[in-house]
């Protein structure tokens, strides 16, 4: 191997062997000679002793290395047959623990990691095929040099193809099934004084496997292989070319389980664009307890900086455990490392009802897609913040169930800061008198924070698919605010219009109960109730709308209360109308309007229009 430099050197052996025995028998008869050629060998090895390090050649893959070690290749001839046989030794996958990902060096400690095996493979005439696999302790590596980039010197690929095939095994596997294939291809010439060339091939399938009562979905797994001369010489792995090998994560495992007694799925997930690494597991023990699982690991924060972070959310539902009048039906874990909870970002989607995909989720396999955007987005990356809660899951009332409950206690901490808070998420919901014949369905999402540091306390509640009588849509929300010195306002619907708001305290919509289902005739009825320190507020109002032949109707009736504890004093407004019009021109219209104020002086106006 002359002129190489840090490759291996490759030698030819050949050897002759003979362990046969030689005989002279010397008898009356005379002399007799005996030889047997039955124990003569003849070999030919091709041998590569590699330098210093044990390492002949090293292949980037994975963005770490496949490393092998010294390596034969040889044929042995004998009087009793042949035998071909090739010898890897000390073949090594060694993981870049500091090139890798953010959480890969977390799981890594920052380490290079190195597991090694020997492998031998060949065939002999009397044995047939041979092969054998000795695993070697792993210890950690030095590791290579960063892994090469997976685009490689082809660069882009300037053809890619997707092909739905929709059946067939795969490599002739019983069980397999082919789903997709994506075929990429890139080409391009070398520039500068060395030029060469550099083409790149790879394959991303999609396949399912069933076998018994496991079903097993895998998503894109990709391999890609590169070969060009643009590299220099001296650093090509494979003298005269640079051969490269990468092979993609799948972007996507799904599993289900069906054995009788034990039921379930799962999947994991991986968004190359952002980092995001997404699990869920869901087990049946019988035909009542259910274990979810659910996981987002993520390796960039918001501004796509290197950032290890990650979510666990744990539950057994279906318990089923009765205390009295309470009903103990799910019990669950939370933890959440570098992340934290966006209050903010929560309130905004109470109206949606989004918090059904994280607290006890019915059916996680089916709704991936909402888990893994309502983890992102309620639970953002934070370096140095950490999240541990409970959860549980209660049923109120015995015969039949009066109120549920789905409740997330936690507790976060802020290293940077030195602040911690608890937090409070929840799923309240209520079908009254009987699920079988419901009069009253109240859905209602909850969120709240204490700061054990400030004081500063918020609870904020939406109702969402909630209605009166199985048809009419109720809807309002409630909001609670308190800050050390500045006292507390609780809100159900809003506040008294005469009454200004604290500062900072969010505009709460009125709880609203539509008696029809459009807008003609429309009949809707608001309410209100209001807390503070000093005051109680409460109110309604009820509005009427109807159109037929080119006539139209409307009517209105309510009533805003405010009572003032210290000084004493309250103060109530009615109002009251009607109106009649064809198309834009009035007919008829009354308007009442008054107050009553006291109680010293007692004060009563009002108006008639």
């Amino acid at each position: 191997n002359p002129g190489a430099e840090g490759d291996p050197t490759w030698r030819f052996r050949v050897g002759i062997r003979s362990d046969a025995g030689a005989a002279v028998l010397i008898s009356g008869d005379g002399v007799e000679a005996n030889a047997s050629a039955a124990g003569l060998q003849a070999s030919i090895q091709y041998v590569a002793i590699p330098d210093e390090s044990g390492v002949s050649y090293r292949l980037p893959i994975l963005g770490s290395a496949l490393e092998f070690g010294p390596m034969s290749f040889g044929l042995t001839l004998s009087a009793s047959g042949a035998r071909i046989l090739a010898r890897l030794d000390s073949c090594a996958i060694v993981v870049d623990g500091k090139s890798s990902d953010s959480f890969m060096r977390k799981l890594l400690g920052g380490r290079p990691y190195r597991k090694t095996v020997g492998l031998s493979l060949g065939y002999d005439s009397n044995l047939g095929f041979i092969k054998e696999i000795h695993q070697v302790a792993t210890v950690d590596a030095t590791g290579p040099e960063p892994p090469f980039d997976s685009t490689g010197p082809a660069g882009p690929s300037d053809l890619d193809l997707t092909l739905p095939l929709g059946g067939g095994t795969l490599l002739g596997i019983p069980g397999t099934n082919l789903h997709e294939l994506v075929v990429r291809l890139a080409a391009r010439e070398g520039d500068g004084f060395n030029g060469g060339w550099a083409v790149a091939a790879g394959a991303l399938i999609t396949f399912s496997v069933n076998w018994g009562p496991v079903y097993l979905l895998v998503e894109r797994l990709g391999v890609f292989v590169g070969l060009d001369t643009i590299t220099l010489q001296k650093d090509r792995n494979l003298e005269v070319i640079n051969a490269d090998l990468d092979v993609s994560r799948p972007t996507g495992i799904a599993i289900d389980v069906r054995t009788g007694p034990v039921s379930g799925g799962g999947a994991i997930h991986f968004d190359p664009a952002s980092g995001d690494y997404f699990g869920a597991l869901v087990l049946r023990f019988g035909k009542r307890i259910t274990l979810t699982c659910l996981g987002l690991a993520s390796t960039k924060d918001a501004q796509g900086n290197d950032l290890t972070s990650f979510i666990l959310i744990g539950t057994v539902d279906h318990l089923g455990l009765s205390v009295g009048f309470v009903t103990f039906d799910g019990f669950g874990l939370l933890y959440a490392a570098d992340r934290t909870l966006d209050v903010p970002a929560v309130r905004a989607a109470l109206p949606s009802g989004q918090l059904k995909h994280l607290l006890f989720p019915a059916d996680p396999i089916k709704h991936i897609p909402e888990m893994v955007a309502g983890l992102r987005r309620f639970f953002p990356p934070k370096a140095g913040s950490h999240i541990y809660g409970i959860l549980v899951k209660l049923t109120f009332g015995s015969a039949h169930p009066l109120l549920r409950a789905d409740l997330a206690l936690m507790l976060e901490t802020d290293d940077a800061t030195e602040s911690s808070r608890l937090l409070v998420l929840g799923r309240v919901s209520s079908v009254l008198p009987q699920e079988s014949a419901p009069l009253l369905t109240l859905n209602l999402d909850v969120v709240g924070e204490f700061d054990l540091d400030t004081g500063y306390a918020a609870l904020d509640a939406v109702l969402y698919e909630s209605k009166l009588f199985g048809r009419f849509v109720l809807t309002g929300a409630a909001a609670f605010r308190r800050a050390p010195g500045v006292g507390f306002a609780l809100a159900i619907g809003g506040f008294n219009p005469r009454f200004s708001p604290p500062a900072g305290f969010p505009v709460v919509p009125r709880v609203t109960v539509a008696l029809t289902s459009g807008d003609n005739p429309k009949f809707i009825i608001e309410a209100y109730l209001a807390i503070t320190p000093n005051t109680l507020q409460f109110g309604a109002t009820a509005s009427l709308y109807a159109a037929a032949y080119g006539f139209s109707v409307e009517g209105y009736v309510g009533f805003d209360v405010l009572v003032q504890f210290w000084p004493p004093h309250f103060i109530a407004d009615f109002k009251a109308g009607v109106q009649l019009k064809r198309g834009s021109t009035n007919l008829f219209k009354v308007d009442v309007r008054g107050t009553i104020e006291g109680p010293i002086p007692l004060r009563v106006a009002g108006k008639a229009t």
